[in-house]
């Protein structure tokens, strides 16, 4: 659920949009979706985490059951965390993806990025933005990050291995 309130004279900081949004960016003509979480008291200048799961993991399932959205209940160091829960398009990331690939997960990922930064619902610092990937996500990550660093403050990934050769070469 998504909730709003008006802006109080009082407490001026207060969040005024959050908990579950469901996003939407287009990626080489495909619509792709990821949920944004936006816990209550986040405040303007947030960090945001863009966390991308393994294989057959959805949004929702990562956001009900990763751990990631009790921490950002409980992060407010900072102006605390805005969550950006991405999902692979078929339920597989493509590994194998050409680099540059106008429709691939790369793209998605920092597409993803760039909505973040719009700044509608909630704000989050340009320079504390980082990818987190597990598996297959980890790779995807890893690629998003090759394919544009500057984007990124910090890259983690966990059981990923390594994104393909090729792709790695092409960034160079």
């Amino acid at each position: 659920m998504h909730y709003s309130r008006k802006i109080d004279p009082g407490n001026p900081y207060a969040t005024l949009e959050w908990g579950v949004l469901e996003q939407h960016v287009t990626v080489g003509g495909k619509n792709r979706r990821f949920l944004t979480y936006i816990p209550d008291g986040a405040r303007a200048g947030a960090s945001g985490v863009f966390i991308l799961g393994p294989d057959n993991r959805t949004a929702e399932d990562l956001l009900q059951n990763s751990g990631w959205r009790e921490l950002a209940d409980g992060e407010r160091s900072g102006g605390g965390l805005i969550l950006f829960f991405l999902e692979p398009e078929n339920g597989r990331w493509n590994a194998e993806e050409p680099y540059g690939a106008k429709d691939g997960d790369a793209a998605y990922v920092n597409a993803v990025f760039a909505k973040g930064c719009e700044r509608l619902h909630y704000s989050i610092h340009e320079s504390k933005n980082y990818l987190y990937g597990e598996e297959e996500g980890g790779r995807a990550a890893q690629m998003a990050a090759m394919a544009d660093p500057a984007l990124y403050a910090g890259l983690v990934t966990v059981g990923a291995g390594d994104a393909a050769s090729a792709y790695c070469a092409a960034c160079e």
